[in-house]
């Protein structure tokens, strides 16, 4: 019972299934009695179904058990159980690296499917790991310390209507497009980014951007290649330094 209890919490990519719904209501300050409790359901279950596998571990032992019958409840007193069958300690030996292990594989897929930022998602991996947050300082024209900061706008433009737009129309659209327009000029810089799928879950492209002509703008587009539609689905893009350095993260809808 204690080594499949031990298994089972033992398991990182489990333990992360659980922990995060609970790490999600944590973050939004919201109560966590409800996901406390699924998280407990959860792992009762995964304890029952290895107890009822064909190669569930068991203990053999030879006893002699007394039963005697108790004068005052009328009722059989049990005598001389051995110590197999009673002193079993059902508490989960998680260490404390296998818990943040799990914790850190629960964040990134928060962030990954876009329910946390990476200002949020840096912010707990730091206090997970007992680190501080970097940011890569700049020297902006406009004062900002931070190459984030330095962004003037963001936003996702449509070829198809020569706008920019809050969501693409599968129908018609071919191409997305994330451009970034900066108050400085940067003229020798190079943003990474990667684009997700399947509601910002899967990585399906990765590529580098350099400044347009105009010396402050950065156009990060993503097509199918062939020419054909853009599926609908909810898009993710991760803009980032060769450092990791996060510039920005945002999502669009594609109905």
């Amino acid at each position: 019972m204690v080594s499949i209890i031990n298994d089972v919490s033992n398991d990182v990519a489990f333990m992360a299934s659980i922990l995060k719904p609970y790490l999600l209501a944590t973050i939004n300050g919201e109560d966590t009695t409800e996901s406390e409790a699924a998280a407990q359901k959860a792992l009762s279950e995964k304890v029952t179904e290895r107890l009822n596998a064909s190669d569930v571990p068991t203990i053999t032992a030879d006893s002699v058990f007394q039963l005697e019958v108790n004068k005052d409840t009328g009722l059989w007193d049990l005598y001389e159980v051995p110590s197999e069958l009673y002193d079993i300690n059902a508490s989960p030996s998680t260490t404390d690296e296998l818990y943040k292990e799990a914790a850190a594989q629960a964040l990134n897929s928060l962030y990954q499917e876009g329910s946390i930022n990476q200002a949020t998602y840096d912010q707990y991996m730091a206090d997970l790991t007992g680190t501080t947050p970097t940011e890569t300082t700049v020297a902006a024209s406009n004062g900002s310390s931070t190459l984030a900061d330095d962004i003037l706008n963001t936003g996702w433009y449509d070829y198809s209507s020569d706008a920019f737009v809050t969501e693409y129309d599968s129908t018609v659209v071919d191409t997305i497009e994330f451009d970034i327009l900066f108050t400085s000029s940067w003229p020798d810089l190079v943003l990474y980014y990667d684009y997700y799928n399947e509601n910002g879950t899967v990585l399906i492209k990765s590529a580098t951007a350099t400044v347009e002509t105009d010396g402050y703008s950065f156009y990060m587009p993503l097509d199918t290649g062939d020419g054909t539609l853009i599926p609908a689905d909810t898009y993710w893009i991760d803009v980032y330094l060769e450092d990791g350095t996060p510039i920005a993260q945002e999502s669009i809808t594609v109905y």
